[in-house]
């Protein structure tokens, strides 16, 4: 414990840290919640304990919020800007100004209850710039205006150069010269104009609600280059332009060629309002929450990682309306005053650890344990997880059931899920809000028991049965087949023999026959010539009859 501070809760709900040698207010810091108790630890974290929203977490020793004086009617600031002395200025919502030398604080006055849009310095020229009009110096608010209308509702402005301001309104945009205090409407359509970024002298980058422009100063021209998408911001860092659009993209363009889209992703600000290009890095405004863009460009390549910073790091609101720099310092205005941020600021990983808040099986809760053996009608899961991260970066679960090598993300805190039969290991891990994956991990086992019909071994045997009884089947038909098959041969062969017995009688006998006849001839050849002709004629008959009968014995015998 540190006794040379004073540490105080005010009725306000503001922790305020007091120097004791001094009596001065060392730190203050609000919170938004009502705080019951507080203890600012030795890394110089402040831990507030409130009422209704548990432990807060405020990280006071990287970021520095300016000391607002109880006498500025609004602590919503619209613009913040630094002179070449350091000095801090901030306008608010009702015409008021904040300075500070981080000494000191002042309180500036416009005599004007109008918004504060920006703020540039001119040397020692200052020029402040409200809904309704500009003052030079602090003076009085002058007001633009022309034939087309009575009063110009102005929105923001860009130093040109040492004596010109680019001054933006909801019809166009007027150049302002601010040693001759005049004023002219420039060459370009009558719409809503967000941004100039300077490109070059009296070369510039436009956005506006209808596009991206460049403008030229000198020759007072423009040139369309996108008009697909409304835009709300734009920066560039002398290489790429970076343009952001109503649906939460930046457009990345190089010599006016569009080169990448970042889409909108949870790591770039709702609305985006404010970009300004500072130590090599990107910082992006917007309602939600302040993001960093990383990045490189090699040959058209863009590689790129984003960061966010929030009322959780140390930033007096996560509502963003301005940045600007000031030395190796981000200024950044908030709804709730200005934060001072380290240009080289590191933004911590947190490892978040998963826990089960309650688990219901079958709608029915059940003692939290690591594994559970259920029958096989329990398997309605539902498990509910916190993240253990008092710092407020938690983001959001992700979860995978058994060795999935894909990781689920989990809307909300609860998971729910109709188990399959067998053991299913569900292993959960928590993201922070840059994206950060925990190594942090918890797993809880269910053994669900199978229904002997939803079982291996049951379909197995099923499989069996059934496959078994087809192969018999067909077991069987072919032996049938095989019975018919040799049944018809045999009937063939027995058939073909008893052909072939009836040849060989039909030849045998037609042989003996034709040996008779030869042997009767043979005797009465010398004694009855006639006789013996009749005998030659029933044997060349015979003959006949042998070889044909000889024919279809050869032509049956070779089948």
């Amino acid at each position: 414990m540190v006794y040379d501070k004073l540490y105080l809760i005010t009725n306000k709900n503001y922790f305020e840290i007091i120097d004791l040698e001094t009596f001065s207010v060392e730190k203050k810091i609000r919170c938004d919640e009502k705080i019951k108790c507080a203890f600012l630890d030795t890394h110089q974290n402040l831990w507030s304990g409130t009422f209704n929203e548990g432990i807060q977490l405020f990280n006071t020793g990287k970021i520095r919020n300016l000391t607002v004086p109880d006498s500025f009617n609004n602590k919503n600031f619209n613009t913040v800007t630094a002179n070449e002395k350091g000095e801090i200025f901030a306008g608010n919502f009702n015409g008021e100004i904040l300075k500070t030398d981080g000494i000191t604080t002042e309180k500036i006055k416009t005599g004007t209850d109008f918004w504060i849009r920006k703020i540039l310095f001119f040397g020692k020229t200052s020029l402040v710039v409200t809904d309704k009009g500009y003052s030079i110096n602090w003076g009085k608010v002058q007001d633009i205006k022309d034939d087309s209308y009575p009063l110009y509702s102005l929105k923001k402005a860009t130093k040109a150069n040492d004596s010109i301001a680019l001054i933006c309104t909801i019809s166009g945009a007027f150049r302002l010269n601010i040693l001759k205090n005049t004023y002219q409407k420039i060459n370009f359509p009558n719409e809503r104009i967000m941004s100039f970024s300077k490109i070059k002298e009296n070369e510039f980058y436009v956005i506006s609600s209808s596009g991206f422009y460049t403008y030229d100063l000198k020759n007072n021209t423009y040139q369309r280059i996108l008009e697909k998408y409304n835009c709300t911001s734009g920066s560039y860092d002398g290489n790429l332009f970076f343009a952001a659009t109503t649906l939460g993209e930046i457009y990345i363009f190089k010599n006016k060629k569009l080169i990448k889209i970042i889409p909108n992703s949870n790591n770039l600000p709702e609305n985006i309002s404010q970009m300004e290009y500072i130590n090599k890095k990107l910082w992006i405004g917007g309602r939600k929450n302040l993001s960093i863009l990383s990045y490189s460009e090699n040959n058209g390549i863009i590689e790129y990682d984003i960061k966010k910073i929030g009322k959780n790091d140390g930033l007096a609101s996560n509502a963003i309306t301005d940045i600007s720099s000031s030395g190796r310092n981000v200024l950044v205005a908030t709804e709730n005053g200005i934060s001072v941020v380290p240009d080289d600021i590191q933004i911590l990983n947190f490892e978040i650890r998963p826990e089960i808040i309650y688990l219901k099986i079958n709608q029915e809760i059940k003692p939290i344990a690591d594994v559970y053996d259920l029958k096989s009608d329990q398997n309605n899961i539902s498990i509910a997880f916190s993240g253990v991260e008092l710092s407020g970066h938690f983001k959001n679960f992700q979860y995978k059931i058994n060795d999935s090598k894909k990781w689920s993300n989990l809307s909300g805190n609860i998971l729910n899920l109709e188990l399959s039969g067998g053991k299913n290991v569900i292993t959960i891990r928590a993201t922070d809000k840059n994206n950060y994956i925990s190594l942090n991990t918890k797993s809880v086992t269910f053994n669900i028991s199978i229904p002997f019909y939803k079982s291996i071994w049951f379909w197995t045997l099923v499989s069996g049965v059934f496959f078994g009884g087809i192969f018999a089947f067909y077991g069987r038909w072919r032996f049938l087949k095989q019975q018919e098959f040799y049944r018809h041969k045999l009937d063939l062969e027995n058939q073909q023999n008893k052909i072939t017995a009836d040849l060989h009688d039909d030849l045998g006998a037609t042989l003996s026959s034709l040996q008779i006849n030869s042997a009767i001839a043979q005797k009465l050849m010398e004694k009855d010539q006639h006789q013996t002709k009749k005998f030659f004629k029933n044997r060349t008959s015979s003959e006949r009859n042998f070889r044909k009968h000889r024919k279809y014995y050869l032509e049956y015998e070779t089948r």
